[in-house]
């Protein structure tokens, strides 16, 4: 796989970074509303994007006209403390009236099933994807070790032996994040450079940093994750 066009990167303070991507999912949103009425986002779990979202409960956006999916979710109940859905809850949904969110049902017993009615649930084309990237190059829950350069035939999967607990995941795949009218990568910290660097230098290689199935995206990256980038 040749190297993707890279949308754009945005470097800024660790201290802003929060904001700056608030005020850029805000922007898209009031420009998704505008242009068609409404507008869907899929959200992502983990630190950085709890802070994400605590910022973008204090903007104006007309939350009765978006649709909230999420890009991943670990399998446990909707109240666990690793649900990427009791987070976002406490971060933005508890804070802001949200009525139009469909979360990924990691506690069903069949997950197969489950996964194929979220795919049915999703619009064919998200306004606005929010990715994060881990420290193996992992994106969603698309983690290395599969060829992740072609259309899987399919949106939602079941993802099992995730490297760090829970092991077992359901998230969108690659044919979801291509076909998003956009993309925002968030990602922060010293640990996260040499992993930077790889997702953004050079030809692209899905099967081993995942990142690179979502490369052609708006990057916003902190001045310490940004420090290996040879520009």
């Amino acid at each position: 796989m040749t190297k993707l066009e890279i949308e754009s990167i945005q470097i800024v303070d660790e201290a802003d970074v929060a904001r700056s991507a608030a005020d850029l999912i805000a922007s898209r949103l009031r420009q998704a509303v505008a242009a068609r009425g409404k507008a869907s986002i899929a959200l992502s779990g983990g630190n950085t994007p709890r802070r994400i979202y605590a910022e973008l409960a204090t903007l104006p956006v007309e939350w009765e006209r978006v649709d909230v999916f999420f890009g991943d979710e670990r399998c446990v109940p909707a109240d666990d403390a690793s649900s990427n859905y009791r987070m976002a809850k406490e971060a933005l949904f508890d804070r802001v009236r949200v009525p139009n969110v469909f979360r990924m049902e990691g506690e069903r017993v069949d997950l197969g099933q489950a996964a194929e009615e979220y795919a049915q649930k999703l619009p064919a084309a998200v306004d606005l994807i929010l990715l994060g990237m881990g420290e193996d190059g992992h994106t969603a829950s698309l983690f290395p070790g599969n060829d992740w350069s072609r259309p899987t035939g399919r949106r939602v999967i079941v993802v099992k032996g995730a490297p760090k607990p829970p092991p077992v995941r359901m998230s969108v795949t690659p044919d979801v994040i291509w076909a998003a009218r956009a993309r925002l990568i968030v990602t922060t910290g010293e640990g996260k450079a040499q992993n930077v660097r790889r997702a953004l230098e050079g030809d692209a290689c899905p099967a081993v940093y995942p990142i690179h199935t979502a490369r052609n995206a708006t990057w916003l990256i902190d001045r310490a994750a940004a420090a290996l980038l040879s520009h």
